[in-house]
């Protein structure tokens, strides 16, 4: 690199640094060009030979500000080995404590949150930003992992909260498919048998009784101590109404309430068979 461009680079970095502790000290409205000349001991013009616009400027010197937190984040991140000690300190970096400079970097990322609100140009900047933070954030988690530090159940939880998102999003094919795969996966989850649950009211609602029987069956031999138990159990009484075979759903439901293990629960539910 020649001396003319370093020097160039340097000027710019100066200009950028200046620029983002202003709108951290005044706001991103209030800052104008000629405050940034002045703190830099220059002229406007010097400004907008590297800058041509004040808006220019201010959003170049946001992402700046984000770019340079990232960098010394990946260099300390870097020297921990281990995966628990390496996210706490991911978390200590972004808190805003006393003396550790990090309030002002907070103070440009809202700023930034609110420009990306109402400018569309701002907001692929924005997420990209947020999407590299989570990369950081899974990458040491799998680290963990690996080094078993971390659950494995980590994975589990990831894909049964999925299969739930689909499900709430009327994606009902794919959520049926991904919570029958998971509780095949992680019969051992605390999730399975609500997973199991969940898909046979998939299939109640799209008509398939049968097969909704089916893992509504499964259910209390499986995890006999499962908070989907009972549902299940009232759900396989509603399906077998729904097949014509009343007598059989009318015995079903007197076994539930029978059944001290469910008590007045299964009376206030069954009271939907009726």
């Amino acid at each position: 690199m020649s001396a003319v461009r370093a020097g160039e680079d340097g000027r710019k970095r100066s200009i950028l640094e200046a620029t983002w502790r202003l709108i951290a000290e005044r706001g991103y409205h209030t800052v104008r060009v000629q405050d940034i000349a002045a703190v830099c001991g220059t002229s406007t013009g010097t400004v907008h030979y590297y800058f041509p616009g004040k808006q220019d400027v201010l959003v170049e010197a946001l992402k700046y500000c984000v770019e340079q937190a990232f960098a010394r984040q990946s260099v300390e991140l870097r020297a921990i080995d281990d995966a628990r000690d390496r996210l706490l300190r991911l978390i200590e970096l972004q808190l805003p404590w006393p003396g550790a400079g990090v309030r002002d970097e907070w103070l440009i990322w809202l700023q930034f949150w609110t420009e990306a609100a109402t400018r569309p140009e701002l907001r692929e900047i924005h997420n990209d930003f947020y999407a590299r933070w989570m990369d950081t954030v899974v990458r040491i988690v799998r680290r963990g992992q690996r080094q078993g530090v971390f659950r494995d159940e980590l994975d589990a939880d990831h894909a049964f909260a999925q299969a739930v998102s689909k499900l709430n999003a009327g994606d009902l094919q794919h959520a049926e498919t991904e919570l029958l795969a998971f509780a095949g996966q992680h019969p051992r989850h605390t999730a399975a048998d609500n997973a199991l649950y969940l898909a046979g009211l998939i299939r109640e609602h799209d008509g398939d009784c049968p097969g909704a029987v089916a893992l509504f069956d499964r259910i209390p031999l499986t995890y006999p101590a499962g908070d989907a138990v009972l549902p299940s159990m009232v759900e396989k009484g509603r399906c077998l109404t729904r097949m014509q075979r009343k007598d059989e759903a009318r015995e079903w439901a007197e076994k539930i309430v029978d059944d001290e293990q469910f008590g007045t629960r299964a009376k206030d539910l069954l009271s939907r068979l009726r």
